[in-house]
Order: C-alpha cells, then structure tokens, then sequence
C-alpha cells in the first residue's frame, strides 16, 4: 500500500513541478521498494541518484534523508556513485 501512495504521490509532486514534494515521495518509494525486496544494487543507484539530485537542488535537510536510509539499508553511498 505504501509503494502505491509514494507512486501516486510522486506523479502530482512532477505534475506540480514541485522539487522538494517530488524527492521526498521519490525517497519513500525506493525505501518501500527496498522493503518489499527490490534488489540493493537498484535500490543504491536509485539512492545515489536521489542524493545527487538533491544536492544539485539545494535540498540539504531531504539529502540527509537521503543519506540516513543509505545507512538504514547498508549501502555505501560513494559505491553507488
């Protein structure tokens, strides 16, 4: 069920055109997926895209959300890269 609100939510956050909204459901959404089972090399390529995103944005406080479930999922944000 969450996968699905974070799927819902991240296509009105790119509708609205609304960075922060649309990273923050982008991020849930990897962390769903990772909890269903997805595999770490896509969930690590989705994180680090997130994060680079992010810093390019400004977006420092959803960056460290960011980096916080690199850690929660042990993956190691500079490999992803």
């Amino acid at each position: 069920e969450a996968r699905d609100r974070y799927e819902l939510a991240l296509t009105q956050f790119r509708t609205m055109s609304e960075p922060r909204g649309e990273a923050l459901s982008r991020l849930g959404l990897a962390k769903s997926l990772a909890r269903l089972g997805r595999d770490r090399t896509e969930t690590a390529a989705e994180l680090a895209d997130l994060a680079r995103t992010l810093e390019r944005g400004g977006l420092r406080h959803a960056r460290e959300m960011v980096a916080r479930a690199q850690r929660e999922f042990g993956l190691d944000a500079a490999a992803a890269r």
